[in-house]
């Protein structure tokens, strides 16, 4: 196990040709080092907490009447259950499959978001997460 992070964030094998390999991405960074602020309130010094409000009567809505909706036109919502989006999920066998190997450079760097860790077989190399 990784000392920096406990749980990997995606598992899976990397395929090519005839060979696969189990694989495990962890992030490169832990939250540990990471520096968090929480909003206060410049007078008192007091931490500031969030309110859920309905956006049209202005009343305070609970935790047990928040839901998701997807706006398909301008302040028009569908709302959407979480039994409906388990439905439409992507089902992944896990596996990243390489068809082609690019030139080194040839990919903007810009497109990377998150530098992750590959452990497998005990081995540690550090790789690009690319969205």
């Amino acid at each position: 196990m990784p000392p920096f992070e406990s749980h990997a964030y995606w598992k899976g094998y990397l395929r090519l040709s005839l060979v696969t390999c189990p694989i495990a991405l962890y992030t490169g960074t832990s939250s540990t080092e990471r520096v968090s602020f929480r909003q206060v309130n410049k007078k008192t010094g007091n931490r500031l907490r969030q309110q859920l409000v309905d956006e049209v009567t202005r009343e305070p809505v609970g935790n047990e009447d928040k839901g998701r909706g997807y706006e398909y036109a301008k302040n028009a919502y569908i709302t959407v259950e979480d039994d409906e989006l388990d439905a439409i999920a992507i089902e992944s066998n896990h596996t990243i499959e390489i068809d082609s190997f690019g030139r080194a450079g040839a990919t903007d760097i810009s497109y990377a978001t998150k530098e992750a860790t590959n452990l497998a077989g005990g081995s540690t190399e550090s790789i690009v997460n690319a969205t």
